[in-house]
């Protein structure tokens, strides 16, 4: 009997977006395909990554995206981001749409630093008493780790100053989600970011 694929609403012509799914998939144990939509190319790419800015995907995209995640998510339930509670999807939602409407636009389209490091902020403040952004290992969890990846092996050390437990949560989601998946070269660019010299403040 031949393995069903799930079919995925989402940017083809973007990189981060098959790493995310791809990643994705390889948690759930699930097979996947890209159907689009196709988004044309602008001026305003997203640091050469992509030809489609990201923020594309907050205004026009987001509530496909929104519904392929916890397409794929619910696919199967036996997976380290199963979520069976409502109450935490829901936070997993917002989360999802924090991410994609706020954090991806600055971080890929509209270069802001500054914005960016309010983001973190924010969620140092969030992740202060808990491992994972919606308490669970979630979707919303290796979403922002993909998006991140470059971003923290730029500025890993000002991140470690100023936002010790965004740390914690990245190494936390790098070790328990992604090890094997990074690990076994499973996804095309994904890859271990090394992180050193964490203080033991930010430990749990």
């Amino acid at each position: 009997m031949a393995k069903k694929v799930i079919e995925i609403v989402a940017p083809k012509d973007s990189v981060l977006v098959p790493r995310i799914f791809n990643a994705m998939a390889k948690l759930t144990k699930t097979e996947i395909q890209l159907v689009g939509p196709d988004v044309v190319n602008t001026e305003n790419t997203a640091m050469g990554i992509t030809d489609t800015p990201l923020v594309k995907i907050g205004s026009q995209y987001y509530s496909g995206l929104l519904v392929s995640l916890r397409t794929l998510c619910s696919a199967s339930k036996n997976h380290p981001i199963a979520i069976k509670d409502n109450a935490i999807q829901a936070n997993v939602d917002e989360w999802i749409t924090f991410i994609v409407t706020s954090v991806c636009p600055k971080l890929f389209c509209e270069h802001d630093d500054s914005a960016v490091v309010e983001a973190l902020e924010f969620m140092n403040e969030q992740l202060a008493p808990v491992s994972f952004l919606a308490k669970l290992a979630s979707a919303a969890d290796v979403l922002m780790y993909v998006l991140l990846q470059d971003y923290m092996r730029q500025h890993m050390a000002e991140v470690i100053s100023a936002q010790p437990h965004v740390v914690r949560w990245f190494q936390c989601v790098q070790g328990f989600l992604l090890a094997d998946v990074i690990a076994k070269r499973q996804v095309e660019g994904l890859t271990e970011v090394q992180i050193t010299g964490l203080p033991e403040t930010a430990m749990p």
